[in-house]
């Protein structure tokens, strides 16, 4: 009796771990028949028995729910399947058709029904995930029954140029004023061949013998293993894997056509971070050897070819997320950007990659013969980048910014999740900035408990804001599109991609496997918890004991869908009530605090953010009159350590002299407010001591303030009394050790007072606004810090 299976990783699984007998068990494919095993893993079967149009299922420990399908002869060689012993290697599965002689149109399969450039897309039976029956959220149920959803893996080369930028950091020292210059090193763009050698560095693997060594080059490595590949057309040349996995709303169960009609779909791209990616494998090769040195010291270099040991594919780890996207109506493609990590790049290959990427979905919405034609809405494209991602699709942004009419994509939203800010230090010309002409919007979500975009203080550097790393905060501070930033207390780095913390999906003995059998991000964070646990009042933590407060990996899933896929929702399919979420009206399902930054609304006028040169003005160009104890400076340096900010700000200490408030004139013109429904503002005070978060409990908290709207004699003023219960998520600093270092950040939040509540009995005519009116009440010691002072039509 053949046992018959429809997924090609059941299949795997089933073999190798005995539940399938590889002689009675098949692959079923619809319209393309059955397909018949004929080398199992660890198998001796001869090279020679390999043909081309084979179907190959390679399948490492902890790659989730997908397996790698290649086909022989098309996308991958036949001696790639077999180790050094000559036998089958353990994470391959080779089949062939059982109805059909073979041939190169035995690659129906993986169809290459998308692909144009002789590559090959690989489609994998659609399995929705049960993160919603395991962590059910209000209306999911409804959503995924309503909404059927496929992916599957889309893998083809293009001719681009490759460029690897790395940190360098010029030796000038900072002083309490001026910091560090710091610069990004950009290597020759180049798509040659021989740019794979000139590029790189040679890397020399010993031998047994102490005198030889295995020599190539990351880039020849990559070319070995299939990243890159000889251009087709130029042999001089190679083009690059664009590799993904693509997500979209499905026409019925089990279905991997999109839904009936002719409406575009917004279109997604994710791009993951600079984690663990490619073990290499080198063996000799029959090339020219090289001697170095003569006599006794001369050694060989021989040259190498690299296999693949193991990879992780961590563009796999946001499929919870694509597959709620793609149950709103939106085409997600998480991006593989693991040739970028193995050549050491910063920010510029991965951006390149993401409109490479974007550039082959165009040529797939063109192509009649393909599913998608007609159906990708690229002027309402969205860009989610993870750690070093986020980086790159603000590179990416800012790029597709130069592109002609014909050729630039319409970003509607740039995601950047636990972003690394390695242009935050440069010339400011030079810094990625999130303006209206890169992206219609920009969001920020980064965690108290992030281990790796950490923010940690570094004397050398003299504060963690003037670091070359950085945090999200630097990216918020210099957006001035339409904004949001939500800090999460309690999440982590790794913990929003499900292949980071799956500790099968990497190298056994590997400080990657070590970090995701932990689940989190450093020593003392816990793989669970219940994120209402109170924290620790014994403080540092007693030997042994983790931080109960660390989000399970099911709630940063849930976090994410809600926040990710909110802001996407609102700005690519206009759900507006979306907006909710992000401006402190209504919390998360799971009640987690957050602190929020935004500058959100149908309609925004700016009236001062203080960081003009000329601080005697407002951005309206209204003249402003401070006292003796309020002004302008750069906030990171009234707290090196817990300011997570590089920006300009108010600053107000403890009211001395006849003049107790800040004045702010609106010039004519701009006094009529009837347009809008609130004053905003971002805020924070400094804390003394942030050593325990008994102590940070204890101090006076929220800032207390007075805004005052003045017309002609007429004035209105709401105090804290008002202003407080209208934004009670406001959250206290989050108490956070790392080791030796303290990293809770003292940061800014925006607060909204209704217009509404400086009109009527005794009030102000909202028409003919004059000025604004601040006064404060800061304590010794601990000054208020207040910016971007807005109105905002919400």
């Amino acid at each position: 009796m053949v046992t018959r299976v429809r997924s090609p990783q059941r299949l795997f699984d089933g073999i190798v771990h005995g539940h399938l007998a590889a002689g009675s068990a098949s692959l079923e494919h619809g319209e393309d028949g059955r397909w018949e095993v004929v080398a199992t893993p660890c198998s001796a079967a001869p090279m020679h028995h390999v043909r081309h149009g084979d179907l190959v299922i390679q399948r490492a420990l902890g790659e989730g729910r997908l397996a790698s399908t290649r086909v022989v002869g098309e996308d991958i060689a036949a001696e790639q399947l077999f180790g050094p012993e000559g036998f089958v290697r353990r994470d391959t599965l080779i089949l062939r058709r059982a109805d059909r002689s073979p041939g190169p149109e035995s690659s129906r399969l993986a169809s290459d029904a998308l692909d144009d450039e002789g590559g090959v897309e690989l489609r994998l039976e659609s399995e929705v995930e049960m993160a919603f029956a395991t962590h059910p959220e209000a209306g999911d149920a409804a959503e995924a029954a309503a909404t059927p959803v496929h992916c599957f893996e889309l893998s083809i080369h293009r001719s681009m140029d490759v460029t690897v930028d790395g940190a360098v950091s010029t030796p000038i020292p900072a002083t309490a004023t001026t910091p560090p210059r710091h610069a990004i090193g950009t290597a020759t763009r180049f798509r040659s061949i021989a740019g794979l050698d000139t590029n790189f560095p040679t890397e020399a693997t010993s031998t047994a013998n102490p005198r030889e060594f295995l020599a190539t080059t990351r880039g020849r490595m990559l070319l070995d293993t299939g990243h890159f590949r000889v251009d087709p057309g130029d042999a001089t040349r190679f083009q690059v894997r664009i590799r993904g996995l693509l997500c979209h709303p499905a026409r019925a169960p089990g279905s991997d056509q999109l839904p009936s009609g002719t409406q575009r779909l917004p279109v997604v791209v994710l791009v993951h971070g600079n984690h663990t990616a490619v073990t290499f494998a080198i063996s000799p090769t029959a090339g020219p050897r090289r001697t170095l040195g003569s006599g006794p010291t001369a050694v060989t270099l021989i040259p190498g070819r690299a296999t693949i040991l193991h990879e992780v594919f961590s563009y796999r780890g946001y499929r919870y997320l694509q597959e709620h996207l793609a149950r709103l109506g939106i085409v997600s493609v998480s991006l593989d950007t693991n040739a970028a990590n193995e050549t050491g790049s910063l920010i510029r290959f991965r951006a390149d990659l993401v409109l490479e990427l974007l550039d082959h979905l165009r040529s797939l919405d063109s192509d009649p013969a393909s599913p998608l034609h007609g159906r990708l809405d690229l002027a309402n494209v969205g860009l989610v980048g993870h750690s070093r991602g986020g980086d790159a699709v603000a590179m990416a942004a800012d790029l597709n910014r130069g592109r002609s009419s014909a050729t630039k994509y319409g970003v509607r939203a740039v995601v950047a999740i636990a972003p690394t800010d390695f242009t935050g230090m440069l010339a400011p010309s030079s810094r990625l900035r999130m303006r209206s002409d890169r992206t219609a919007s920009f969001l920020c979500v980064y965690g108290s408990h992030d281990g790796d975009v950490s923010g940690r203080f570094d004397p050398a550097d003299l504060s963690q804001g003037w670091g070359f790393v950085g945090t999200g905060f630097r990216h918020y501070d210099r957006a001035s599109t339409q904004r949001a930033m939500v800090f999460i207390h309690g999440a982590t780095h790794n913990r929003f991609n499900t292949v980071w913390i799956d500790p099968a999906a990497h190298a056994a003995g590997s400080g990657a496997r070590a970090l995701a059998e932990a689940q989190a991000d450093n020593g003392v964070d816990a793989p669970t918890v219940d994120p209402r646990l109170s924290p620790s009042s014994t403080f540092p933590l007693p030997a042994g004991r983790r931080d109960g407060r660390v989000l399970s990996a099911a709630a940063h899933q849930t976090l994410a869908r809600e926040l990710v896929g909110g802001w996407l929702a609102l700005w690519l399919l206009g759900a507006f009530t979306e907006q909710r979420r992000f401006i402190g009206d209504q919390s998360n399902s799971l009640g987690v605090p957050v602190g929020l930054q935004w500058k959100l609304g149908r309609a925004i006028r700016g009236v001062d953010n203080f960081d003009d040169s000329a601080p005697g003005t407002n951005v309206l160009g209204g003249a402003t009159t401070s006292p003796p104890f309020v002004a302008e400076r750069l906030i990171e340096i009234s707290d090196l350590p817990h300011v997570p900010h590089n920006d300009r700000v108010l600053e107000a200490g403890p009211a001395s002299g006849p003049v107790r408030a800040y004045r702010t004139e609106i010039p004519a013109g701009k006094r009529d407010w009837t347009h809008f429904t609130a004053l905003t503002f971002r805020v924070a005070k400094r804390f003394p001591d942030l050593s325990s978060p008994a102590i940070i409990s204890a101090a006076s908290f929220p800032p207390t303030l007075q805004i005052t709207l003045v017309s002609g004699p007429q004035r209105a003023s709401v105090d804290q009394s008002v202003i407080g219960p209208l934004n009670p998520r406001t959250v206290r600093p989050y108490h956070r050790l790392m080791g030796s270092s303290d990293l809770t950040k003292v940061h800014l939040q925006t607060w909204q007072v209704p217009l509404s509540r400086f009109t009527g009995s005794g009030g102000v005519p909202l028409s003919s606004i004059e000025a604004v009116e601040i006064t404060f009440g800061a304590a010794a010691g601990e000054p208020i810090h207040l910016d971007t002072l807005t109105l905002v039509r919400i």
